[in-house]
């Protein structure tokens, strides 16, 4: 069995590839974005315990795993797929987004900008708040501003 053949050390791998060399630094970062979600935030000591998942370091007894609204977040993070964190490289399944095929690129490369961008979010939600109560005036010159970017 390789070191990454479980989930814990995938996550760990895509972690330190991506440049977190602490887990201090990735859960900081993850936080960031689950309070712009409204979410509460994870812990070190919850995150060390997601590494440990499926070595022999795992606490059988204090089996945690991450929320399911954390996975995109730490995907889009550390740039690996989602069917990689979670099968490994069986099959032929691609780790990096970036190693996606093309046609997925352009959507792959909005979803990781709004990540990158954590208050992107509360911002889209408030212009399309806006949005719906402006004359049609007011939305002509709107579409006309956008356009010169």
């Amino acid at each position: 069995m390789s070191q990454q053949d479980t989930f814990g050390p995938r996550l760990r791998s895509a972690r330190t590839a991506a440049g977190f060399s602490s887990v201090d630094s990735i859960v900081t970062e993850i936080n960031k974005h689950l309070e712009v979600m409204d979410k509460e935030p994870i812990t070190q000591s919850a995150y060390r315990e997601w590494e440990k998942l499926g070595t022999p370091l795992e606490n059988r007894k204090f089996r945690t795993h991450m929320p399911y609204y954390v996975y995109p977040i730490f995907c889009g993070l550390t740039g690996i797929t989602g069917y990689w964190l979670f099968y490994g490289d069986a099959g032929g399944v691609i780790r990096n987004i970036t190693d996606l095929p093309n046609q997925n690129q352009t959507w792959f490369e909005e979803q990781l900008q709004a990540i990158k961008c954590p208050h992107r979010q509360s911002l889209v939600r408030e212009f399309l708040r806006l949005i719906s109560k402006i004359s049609e005036t007011q939305r002509h010159a709107l579409h006309n501003l956008l356009r010169l970017f």
